[in-house]
């Protein structure tokens, strides 16, 4: 059976939003939903991503077309893109899907991750989302107010923009984005604990990254939480790709 997997642009009143309890990085990688239609079923994630054989993946994109609208929901397809690293050429058939359906080659971004087996693509997306983390530390000074700083740091301007990458993509791959992305948390938290002044060496730096609980500043090293985040979220949720990618 042939896999593919289809990103899938939503839009228009009356879609319900799913609720969280706690960030998306501490959770493990999303349960599929089950969607019921005329006693068709199709696996899709929370994240508008459909995973299954070709022809089930066309059958749904056309009960989302056809019986959307109706509920407020209309498919973007200008935003939905088709991944098939083992087309066999169906990919092209004309009809099964629609023609201007994005059909990127060498893979997609999903929530900060990636879908690929392409080193240099997963490479160029970590390191985008490092440089624009690292744009956003270096508007930091402009608040003048530095237990505000730490505070947007270490809730969502520090390792928060790269946690999903680091869940799902290997160290290997991330390791000059989380390099540089630790490079520059250093020189903000520096900026922030002396303005600039001496005293921050490797000890001040250390302590600044463990847990709140053990002294620390919580602001997490990326290249740290690499060599465990991709193993935890394997390890969550292998369970759950055996059921979905079982032949």
């Amino acid at each position: 059976m042939t896999w593919v997997w289809v990103r899938v642009g939503l839009s228009g009143l009356g879609f319900p939003a799913i609720p969280t309890q706690q960030p998306p990085y501490k959770e493990p990688l999303s349960m599929p939903e089950r969607m019921s239609n005329d006693n068709y079923e199709v696996y899709f994630s929370q994240c508008g991503t459909i995973v299954r054989d070709f022809r089930e993946v066309a059958k749904a994109l056309d009960i989302i077309r056809e019986k959307g609208p109706g509920l407020g929901l209309d498919l973007n397809i200008c935003k939905t893109e088709i991944f098939w690293p083992s087309c066999d050429g169906n990919k092209l058939r004309e009809g099964l899907f629609p023609s201007d359906i994005g059909r990127p080659m060498l893979g997609v971004k999903l929530l900060g991750g990636t879908v690929s087996r392409d080193k240099c693509f997963i490479e160029g997306v970590a390191m985008k989302k490092a440089v624009r983390a690292v744009e956003l530390m270096h508007l930091l000074p402009r608040l003048r107010d530095p237990h505000s700083e730490l505070l947007l740091l270490r809730s969502c301007m520090g390792i928060a923009k790269l946690f999903f990458g680091l869940r799902t993509c290997q160290p290997v791959y991330i390791e000059d984005a989380t390099i540089l992305f630790d490079k520059e948390l250093r020189g903000a938290v520096e900026d922030i604990v002396v303005d600039g002044g001496p005293f921050f060496e490797d000890l001040q730096w250390r302590i600044s990254s463990l847990p709140i609980k053990g002294e620390g500043l919580g602001l997490y090293s990326a290249v740290e939480a690499a060599s465990y985040a991709f193993l935890a979220s394997r390890a969550q949720s292998w369970v759950l790709q055996d059921h979905i990618l079982r032949d």
